[in-house]
Formats: structure tokens, sequence, C-alpha cells
């Protein structure tokens, strides 16, 4: 969801961690695929953070370059505003 005014982002977290080890920009995930994905109404903007679950795991790695590894790191799909 680029749409100028906010973006999709995967942050990464160290198990248990605050303070995020990564951000992954998700630039061709749509809203609509993340509001089934997240089991979420048609009219939610989404401005939640998300865990990532091992069920979300496979639609999200097709954006990704590096593996998602729920076994060492906690993952939120986040929208972030944009300048």
């Amino acid at each position: 969801m680029n749409t100028g005014k906010s973006k999709w982002v995967l942050r990464v977290y160290e198990k248990n961690g605050e303070i995020p080890i990564d951000e992954i920009c998700l630039e061709n995930v749509k809203a609509d695929d993340l509001r089934i994905l997240y089991n979420v109404g048609p009219h939610n903007p989404m401005y939640d953070c998300y865990p990532v679950t091992a069920s979300q795991t496979p639609y999200l790695q097709d954006f990704l370059q590096s593996k998602i590894d729920l076994e060492s790191y906690d993952y939120f799909v986040e929208c972030e505003a944009t300048d």
C-alpha cells in the first residue's frame, strides 16, 4: 500500500526485544490482501501492529529476499506514514 501517504513495513525484533533490529519495506503488498490475512474488515485502516505467525509467513515470504525465522525473531507488519 504505497500511496504516497503510508507504506507497509515488516519490523524484525529479537525474541522478547523491544527495539527493532531490521525494517523491510513491503513494496507490493496490498492492503486488501493483508485484511484477509489478518481477518479484519474492509474499512479497517490497519494502523495497528500485526504479529506475523506461521500461517501468515508463506504470503509475506513472497515479498522478501531473506527468510522469515520465527524461532529466532519476532516480526510485525506495520503501516508507516511517509513524507
